[in-house]
């Protein structure tokens, strides 16, 4: 009688130990499951956690929206276009270490100029949300980098560089390039206000979705509209006149900083 009282006691044991082993690994994976998060979420946690993010690399941004996107293609971040600059094998060469933390500060407040001005909103999405149609207001961040380009432009000449197909792959640009594209920021800085949103225009687009994903030329239109390069404002809807206009304007800067000290065209370069 007492082994059967025994060998029943051990095998409601057993039953209680398999039990909780098999609890405890339903419980385990539920705890491993990410909880499933709307499409809206999903597009909203890019643009928070990877478009505004100041540090993001460019690997991280390509990772995060399955793009392949490049450094011209981007303006905030460690690997932007405004914080281009040449190897550390160059850097150290052509004695250009000066140059990188006044890049780091002008570029730090042209990314704080853009985010505290871009704004982004959904305004439409159909009931089986296999789409979601977003209005953005952009910071002109298209049109300052393509001033940058006029004015580094400018810049290299009155350093008496030359920047044709002769020279457009070399080292010696390459360094040119980099120093003019930190004095051009310099001299804009104070002008960051001409690229704020003031009349308010407004972009919109619509991401599509395969599954739970985004297309890939998706982002590459939220980037840009973020940058207002599909906006009244982008150089590339103005015309010949208009260009003109605004190398014209660049020129105006170039000699408003010799006045106040950021420029001299004797030493172009000079930091």
């Amino acid at each position: 009688m007492k082994d059967s009282i025994k060998k029943i006691l051990l095998f409601i044991i057993l039953i209680i130990i398999v039990l909780i082993i098999i609890l405890s690994f339903v419980f385990i994976n539920k705890k491993k499951e990410a909880p499933k998060v709307s499409k809206e979420k999903y597009i909203d946690n890019i643009v928070n956690d990877v478009f505004f993010e100041k540090n993001v690399s460019l690997d991280e941004l390509n990772d995060a929206t399955d793009t392949k996107l490049i450094k011209n293609d981007i303006f905030i971040g460690k690997d932007s276009e405004l914080r281009y600059r040449p190897s550390e094998k160059l850097i150290k060469k052509y004695k250009l270490k000066d140059y990188i933390p006044i890049q780091d500060k002008l570029a730090g407040e042209v990314e704080k100029r853009a985010l505290n001005n871009i704004e982004y909103k959904v305004i439409d999405k159909n009931e089986d949300d296999n789409y979601i149609e977003y209005e953005i207001k952009p910071w002109y961040a298209y049109k300052y980098l393509r001033n940058v380009e006029y004015l580094k432009e400018m810049i290299m000449e009155d350093a008496g560089f030359v920047s044709d197909v002769n020279t457009v792959f070399t080292e010696e640009y390459e360094i040119n390039n980099f120093k003019a594209r930190v004095i051009a920021l310099r001299v804009l800085s104070n002008h960051l206000s001409d690229y704020d949103n003031i009349n308010n225009e407004k972009l919109r687009f619509s991401f599509y979705f395969n599954g739970d994903k985004a297309k890939e030329f998706e982002f590459y239109s939220l980037y840009y509209n973020l940058q207002g390069a599909t906006s009244k404002e982008s150089p590339d809807r103005m015309s010949f006149e208009q260009i003109d206009q605004e190398k014209a304007r660049m020129k105006k800067y170039l000699e408003e900083a010799t006045t106040n000290g950021l420029y001299d065209k004797n030493d172009p370069y000079k930091v």
